[in-house]
């Protein structure tokens, strides 16, 4: 295996087990793990892409309707 590799896996083996998955996490949890990086910038990255993907559809659609057009 190539030491990418080991690296890479090694690094989300620390993320998991220092900081959890964000399933079920608060918004709150997710947001303070965001911003309270120390060192873990896989897990503020993780809580981040939570973030996203549970509002995202949503803060698009309400953009969508406030522009009136798509393509704004």
């Amino acid at each position: 295996m190539p030491s990418d590799s080991r690296g890479l896996i090694f690094r989300s083996l620390k993320t998991l087990f220092g900081a959890g998955t964000s399933c079920g996490q608060s918004d709150l949890q997710l947001l303070e793990r965001f911003l309270d990086r120390d060192g873990m910038e896989a897990s503020a990255e993780e809580a981040f892409e939570a973030l996203v993907i549970r509002h995202g559809p949503m803060v698009l659609d309400v953009c969508r309707k406030i522009l009136g057009d798509s393509h704004d």
